[in-house]
């Protein structure tokens, strides 16, 4: 196995996919490629995640990473205010 041949550059992942080289930067910045990496300015690609890329359906956007990073956040306040709550309740009850 070479690593090298398993990797492709953005421009060889525009013409594999056909679309355009900004949009397969795009792409990465996103995330939407597993394994995709920046090498300096450049991206690199595996070749399976090019070849197994899938299109998201019209109209449907992806997040970015900003809204990612909000829905985590909303995620962890939404899990510790869940956590918090039972032993606020067994707190007051011990108290008694």
């Amino acid at each position: 196995m070479n690593i090298i041949a398993d990797l492709v550059s953005v421009s060889e992942a525009a013409k594999m996919l056909n679309v355009d080289r900004t949009r397969v930067n795009i792409l990465c910045r996103q995330g939407r490629f597993d394994g995709a990496a920046k090498i300096g300015r450049n991206w690199v690609i595996p070749r399976e995640a090019v070849e197994n890329f899938k299109r998201l359906p019209p109209g449907v956007k992806s997040k970015t990473k900003q809204q990612q990073k909000e829905d985590k956040a909303l995620i962890a306040q939404a899990l510790e205010a869940t956590n918090s709550a039972p032993n606020e309740n067994i707190a007051r009850s011990e108290e008694r």
